[in-house]
C-alpha cells in the first residue's frame, strides 16, 4: 500500500536493532508481514518511543515524528480501533487523513513487556473504512505479545550474558587473590571434588592447579583427607568450623601444624554448593613458642635446683 507516508514500503527494513535495543527488527518485520497477511490490503509497522525519539519498523532513521493516535495507545496502554478516521477526533486532524492517502481504518495494540512497560505498538492502518473486529483485534494482539514475548526472552539472554561476563570477571579477580594470598585454600562441589584451589594448595597435593581441579580430593592425599572426611561431611551439613591450631603428620611422618576454617558455600538457592576450606600452615609458630616453653621451663627449674628468689624492682618508686 504505496503513498502513506515516504517511509511506507512493503519491503522489508532488514536486520538491526531499534534504538540498539534487545529487540531485533527481523521480529518487527515478522510480525507486520503476519498483519498484512490476516487485514488484507492494509499497511502495517512497529513503533517504538525511547527517550522522546520515534523508531518506526518501515522508518527505521526516526524521520518521522509520533502520530497522535500512536501516542494514545501509549499513554492509555489499551487496544485502538478507529473504523473511519475522518469520525474520530484522534485522528481527524492529522494529515495523513485530511490529505493523500487518505487513511480512514487504523488499529494498534500495545506492546507490553514483562515488568509492564510499555515502549510501544504494532499497528495496522488501510484507505478503506473498517468496522470493528473482535477476531482480528484478537490477533492484532497476539502480535503484540509475540513482539513482548520475544523482547523480554532477549532481555533475558542479555542479562544471562551479562550476569556470566560478570561472574567471569568476579572469578578472574579472585583468582588474582588467591594466587597472591599466603594460604591454602580449596573449593569443592558436594561430592568433596576440587572446584578450584589455590597454587599454594595444589602444590601440596603434589599438582598444578590444572591438575588438581576436577579431582576427588580424597584420592589425591588420602592419609591426610580421610582423617578429615567427618568434618567435611558437617560442613556440607552447614556447619562451619574453625580451629587455630591443628595437627597433623605429612608424607615424611614430620608433625605439621595449622590453623583451619571450614565452611559451606552456597548456591543461587541457598542450598549447600560444597566446602570452602582455607589453611595456614604456623609450625615454625608453633616450633617457635614450644622452644620458648621449654626454654623458660629450663630456665625456672634451673633457678628451683640453685634455690636461687628472682624478684622485680621499681626503682623508681622504690618497690
Amino acid at each position: 500500500m504505496s503513498g502513506i507516508d515516504s517511509s511506507d514500503s512493503t519491503a522489508d527494513s532488514g536486520g538491526g536493532r531499534p534504538f540498539e535495543l534487545d529487540l531485533s527488527q527481523d521480529v518487527c518485520d515478522r510480525a507486520t508481514r503476519l498483519a498484512r497477511t490476516l487485514f488484507g490490503a492494509v499497511e502495517s509497522q512497529v513503533v517504538l518511543v525511547k527517550d522522546g525519539r520515534t523508531w518506526r519498523s518501515r522508518d527505521p532513521h526516526g524521520t518521522y515524528a509520533i502520530a497522535t493516535n500512536v501516542q494514545w495507545s501509549l499513554d492509555t496502554g489499551e487496544f485502538l480501533w478507529i473504523e473511519d478516521g475522518r469520525e474520530d477526533p484522534r485522528s481527524a486532524q492529522m494529515d495523513a487523513v485530511t490529505g493523500p492517502p487518505y487513511l480512514r481504518f487504523y488499529a494498534a495494540a500495545v506492546i507490553r513487556l514483562a515488568d509492564g512497560s510499555i515502549p510501544g505498538v504494532i499497528c495496522v492502518m488501510g484507505q478503506e473504512v473498517r468496522p470493528y473486529d473482535s477476531s482480528l483485534a484478537n490477533r492484532l494482539t497476539d502480535l503484540a505479545a509475540f513482539i513482548a514475548d520475544e523482547w523480554d526472552r532477549a532481555q533475558a539472554t542479555k542479562a544471562r550474558e551479562q550476569g556470566r561476563r560478570e561472574r567471569a570477571a568476579l572469578m578472574d579477580g579472585f583468582a588474582g587473590v588467591v594466587r597472591a594470598m599466603p594460604v591454602s585454600l580449596v573449593i569443592t562441589d558436594k561430592a568433596l571434588n576440587v572446584v578450584g584451589c589455590s597454587p599454594r594448595w595444589a602444590a601440596e597435593v603434589g599438582l598444578t592447579v590444572p591438575e588438581a581441579t576436577g579431582r576427588p580430593m580424597m584420592e589425591l592425599r588420602p592419609a591426610v583427607f580421610e582423617p578429615w572426611r567427618e568434618f567435611y561431611d558437617r560442613v556440607l551439613a552447614g556447619e562451619t568450623i574453625t580451629s587455630d591450631r591443628v595437627s597433623y603428620r605429612d608424607d615424611d611422618g614430620r608433625v605439621r601444624w595449622i590453623s583451619v576454617e571450614m565452611a559451606p558455600w552456597r548456591n543461587a538457592e541457598g542450598e549447600v554448593g560444597g566446602v570452602i576450606a582455607a589453611s595456614h600452615d604456623i609450625s615454625h609458630m608453633v616450633e617457635a613458642m614450644e622452644a620458648t616453653e621449654r626454654s623458660e621451663q629450663r630456665l625456672t627449674l634451673a633457678m628451683e635446683i640453685a634455690d636461687i628468689h628472682v624478684y622485680e624492682m621499681d626503682y623508681q618508686r622504690r618497690e
